[in-house]
């Protein structure tokens, strides 16, 4: 439920949703705002026993777009120009979640701990490295995902898979001191 400083309120919609997520014990959802507000949300979840469970939430206002000055610090963005691409710290004080976004399309950056995912509905693709990924399409959104020195990196957005695979190619090694940028 979202609140309105008019007073009024309201449930986001499935439209509203930009991408969602859920990889073993974790869950993220983007979405606009409802009622037009010019608002996008990061939810984090985490599942505890068999409940899921608001763990943290990113919030951005949607402005003017400014061209990329080079800030993307070797990320191949599929957009030239965005906002929000600087780490954000979550609630829990992890600075492990990025969120790169334009006025229509996101992309979630995260890494989590490397746990079983097996009887979900991913499927196997290769990334240019040679290194094994696995993706989910659905509803013009898209979710990737590789492991890393015991570490997940986990990939969502409303892009498609090519170009979430381009970013995945351009991300730094996860014990980058200046992880994701390379």
């Amino acid at each position: 439920m979202f609140y309105f400083k008019d007073g009024t309120k309201a449930h986001p919609t499935e439209g509203d949703i930009w991408s969602s997520v859920a990889l073993g014990n974790y869950a993220y959802v983007t979405l606009h705002y409802p009622k037009g507000a010019e608002r996008l949300a990061v939810l984090e979840y985490t599942k505890q026993e068999k409940n899921w469970i608001l763990k943290g939430g990113l919030h951005d206002d949607v402005q003017n777009i400014k061209k990329d000055d080079g800030s993307t610090r070797g990320l191949n963005l599929p957009f030239s120009t965005f906002q929000a691409i600087a780490s954000s710290s979550t609630p829990n004080g992890d600075d492990s979640v990025w969120f790169f976004h334009t006025k229509s399309q996101t992309i979630l950056l995260t890494v989590v701990p490397k746990q079983d995912v097996q009887g979900e509905d991913w499927k196997k693709t290769t990334l240019a490295n040679g290194q094994t990924a696995y993706f989910q399409e659905k509803q013009e959104r898209t979710n990737l995902y590789y492991v890393e020195d015991n570490q997940i990196v986990l990939l969502s957005g409303n892009v498609s898979l090519k170009q979430l695979k381009k970013l995945a190619r351009s991300i730094a090694p996860v014990d980058s001191a200046d992880f994701p940028y390379s």
